[in-house]
């Protein structure tokens, strides 16, 4: 990122392009965003689209931009906006082969943006598409990669994970084939292959594709305060989280610390309102480390999402469980009776997490049994435990029975259309909430208040929408 703001600083005033300064700008601008550098990378891809109001590689790069930051409204206006430039181009082969691909990619980009992932995906494979035609391609293979990169991602989030898998291994391969296996190209599109493994349940896979990542960064020359180096660090410790590896991945979200920083934008995204380090911290017995981030973690998840979020509901139980190794019964009592009620019926809660805060309550509350702990709360301690642990064990039952009357009610057209409907609401729901997470990780200086406003204005009306329809769907 520095060299990139380095090198676009001796570019001057930009009096003439080339595609070498064309790339380091899109690069500075992309940069900087994928490091919640939200303004700095918006306000200097606009400072360039000022500068040549007709270049449409810039004009792009900004729907993009938007669209990640969640301003939907900019990236729209942005977008119509270059939809007039090119309506003046000449009718020529390659200027109708330009417009077609960056209007599918540009429109694919707002409705991935919003949730719509079904309707992004024909786009998305148009784009793929003309990008792939010697015009462009021959030129800038780079779109080709981003492009089936792009597809992959979007059949990630529909599901389809082995279509998603074909489509990132093709893109992977395209990447070495043009940029080498030590390019950043290359480092994206591994990571998107390991998602996809990930969500397919292949964490071995996943975390020898991060190892091999690794092995091929430190024989570039990156160092573990490398952005890039920390953040595959990170990624990597998430997938040993999943192999029960808690050693290895507490080793691993320790080394990524390095370079994301305690303070940073970056360190309250992945440690504070990520609960993974700290669960593996306190699976290797660092509870007081764990106590301490926890502790952190609570006050930015209450300023940035309330007291009854799920998030901060989420980060209490952990919070709980550190309080408790710690020996502060009194204080993990209170967040537990807080947190299990909502944990019991929060399936996006991970198992490992679920288990740890319900056995540690369990544990508690055969301590506390007799205790005024207890009796002060009106709690029956032992009769507490018993409930919760019949809970545990009875919910993937219980799961199984709902999902099998649930299907059996879908054999109705009626129920099946609000089946289709729950679901949209659900993605544009967790479309929507991604985005107003990754903003508000953003330093203060960064963010834009009337973009996050807006979120949570469309976010709150998705929920209630959405509630109405489990309303119907349970009658």
């Amino acid at each position: 990122l520095m060299d990139l703001r380095k090198a676009v600083k001796l570019l001057g005033d930009f009096s003439s392009r080339t595609d070498t300064t064309n790339k380091m700008v899109r690069e500075l601008a992309l940069a900087e965003v994928r490091v919640n550098n939200f303004r700095a990378g918006i306000e200097s891809a606009e400072r360039i689209r000022k500068i040549y109001p007709r270049w449409i590689g810039i004009q792009h790069t900004l729907v993009s931009l938007y669209a990640l930051v969640g301003d939907l409204e900019s990236a729209e206006r942005t977008k119509e906006r270059a939809t007039n430039v090119m309506l003046q181009w000449r009718e020529t082969p390659a200027n109708t082969f330009w417009r077609q691909y960056h209007t599918a990619a540009m429109n694919a980009a707002i409705l991935y943006a919003r949730g719509r992932y079904e309707e992004a995906e024909p786009l998305r494979r148009r784009a793929l598409q003309l990008a792939t035609t010697p015009i462009i391609n021959s030129k800038y293979p780079h779109n080709t990669v981003a492009a089936r990169r792009n597809l992959a991602i979007n059949l990630r989030a529909q599901g389809r994970l082995v279509e998603a898998e074909v489509e990132a291994r093709q893109a992977l391969l395209d990447s070495i084939r043009f940029f080498g296996s030590k390019s950043l190209h290359t480092r994206y599109c591994v990571e998107v292959l390991a998602t996809i493994l990930v969500r397919q349940g292949r964490h071995r896979e996943a975390a020898r594709l991060f190892h091999k990542l690794i092995n091929i960064l430190e024989a570039g020359g990156i160092s573990d305060d490398n952005f890039v180096m920390g953040w595959t660090r990170y990624q990597l410790a998430t997938v040993l989280v999943e192999l029960d590896d808690w050693s290895g991945a507490d080793k691993e979200f320790r080394l990524a610390l390095l370079n994301l920083g305690e303070g940073s934008a970056l360190f309250t995204k992945t440690y504070l309102l990520e609960t993974s380090p700290a669960l593996a911290m306190l699976r290797t017995g660092h509870s007081r480390d764990a106590l301490q981030l926890l502790e952190k973690a609570r006050k930015a998840a209450e300023q940035n999402y309330g007291a009854d979020h799920d998030k901060t509901v989420e980060i209490y139980g952990l919070l709980a469980v550190a309080l408790f190794d710690t020996g502060n019964n009194s204080r993990a009592f209170d967040l537990f009776i807080k947190t299990v009620p909502n944990l019991l019926e929060n399936r996006a809660v991970g198992a490992q997490q679920k288990k740890l805060v319900l056995e540690r309550y369990v544990d508690l509350l055969v301590r506390i049994r007799g205790s005024s702990i207890g009796r002060q709360a009106g709690v029956d301690a032992l009769a507490e435990a018993f409930r919760i642990a019949g809970a545990l064990q009875a919910q993937s039952v219980q799961y199984a029975l709902t999902q099998s009357l649930t299907r059996a009610a879908l054999n109705t057209p009626a129920m099946a259309d609000l089946a289709r409907r729950e679901q949209d609401a659900r993605k544009q729901i967790d479309a929507l909430e991604s985005l107003f997470s990754e903003h508000l990780a953003a330093p203060v200086d960064q963010q834009y208040p009337e973009v996050l406003a807006e979120l949570r204005k469309n976010i709150k009306r998705l929920h209630h929408a959405h509630a109405v329809l489990l309303q119907r769907i349970e009658k």
